[in-house]
């Protein structure tokens, strides 16, 4: 998959070093300026356990995102539609790592070095826009 948001990836590397946020606020924040999400809906997102933050938020992003729009015409059907959405954008997460050789594993302290995340974050923001586009 070809990486075609140069802007928001450059936005949420900026709020990393600059505001030396996590990454799951990085997305968030992102997702707020891009309009995919309502302004402080996500607010209280935390980053649970020893997962991928990049990974939670986009998905947590997306499961916002069709619950503020009218996509479905249950919730059931709304779920499948995130569930076949997020295993698309996890797949080409998956790709997308491989094929750039990208490594991104927590460390063993869970906390992630903003450097670390810069190298996910502006992907999986990138490649979560790229599959958004279809419904705005």
């Amino acid at each position: 998959m070809l990486l075609k948001f140069p802007n928001a990836r450059l936005s949420v590397y900026n709020r990393l070093l600059t505001k030396r946020i996590s990454c799951v606020r990085a997305l968030v924040e992102e997702a707020y300026e891009n309009g995919l999400i309502s302004q402080g809906c996500l607010d209280d997102l935390e980053l649970p356990g020893d997962s991928c933050g990049s990974a939670f938020a986009a998905r947590k992003i997306l499961e916002k995102f069709f619950d503020q729009r009218d996509v479905a015409s249950s919730d059931g059907e709304k779920q499948v539609k995130v569930d076949e959405l997020w295993s698309e954008i996890a797949n080409d997460l998956h790709c997308y790592q491989k094929r750039t050789n990208l490594v991104h594993e927590l460390p063993d302290d869970g906390l992630m070095d903003p450097m670390e995340c810069g190298n996910m974050a502006p992907v999986v923001m990138d490649i979560l826009l790229q599959h958004l586009n279809r419904y705005l």
